[in-house]
């Protein structure tokens, strides 16, 4: 019966790497199916990669027409007047400027968030790598112990990711409106 157990641990790696093909599948369905922008409208608010916001996410922005005839996306605001520095909600270039000191609060807020989701992804990473090194432990308890112990730090780290993400999206969205 003890020869058996290499069967036993190939079924298991086999159930394992089909679960990680479906995983990634999807991803990959999620990223690359998903429908690009018409090149006549863009939308500047719901540009992301895999959930991950643009730096300028908290800022005020708009589709504007570039000198080579496409539309791209141009911060307008939050902006005050030149001359007496007070916001103002209409940013039209000439009697007003951007607010440096707010806009660079608020794309570093959205760059903390950007980095906060990096390593969620980073964290949910290292949880399938610890699913493959727990399946080829072969039956070695110290091998199984030390991916016990990558899956238990990757999903505590993924459990911190997720909370500070939400409480950095919460006060950038606060700040932003």
């Amino acid at each position: 019966m003890a020869g058996a157990g290499w069967y036993i641990r190939l079924m298991m790696l086999q159930r394992f790497s089909a679960i990680s093909m479906i995983l990634v599948s999807a991803i990959a369905t999620l990223v690359f199916l998903t429908p690009a922008p018409s090149a006549k409208a863009i939308d500047c608010s719901s540009r992301s990669l895999l959930g991950v916001p643009t730096w300028y996410k908290y800022l005020e922005v708009k589709a504007v027409e570039a000198s080579n005839g496409e539309e791209i996306c141009q911060v307008v605001g939050p902006c005050v007047d030149k001359e007496s520095g007070q916001p103002v909600s209409n940013c039209d270039g000439t009697t007003t400027r951007l607010n440096v000191a707010i806009v660079t609060q608020r794309v570093a807020i959205a760059v903390l968030d950007i980095l906060l989701r990096i390593a969620g992804i980073v964290a949910f990473v290292f949880i399938v790598v610890a699913g493959f090194k727990f399946v080829l432990s072969e039956g070695d308890t110290n091998k199984a112990k030390d991916a016990r112990n990558t899956a238990l730090n990757a999903a505590i780290g993924l459990g911190i990711a997720i909370v500070a993400t939400g409480i950095v999206s919460f006060v950038g969205r606060s700040i932003s409106s």
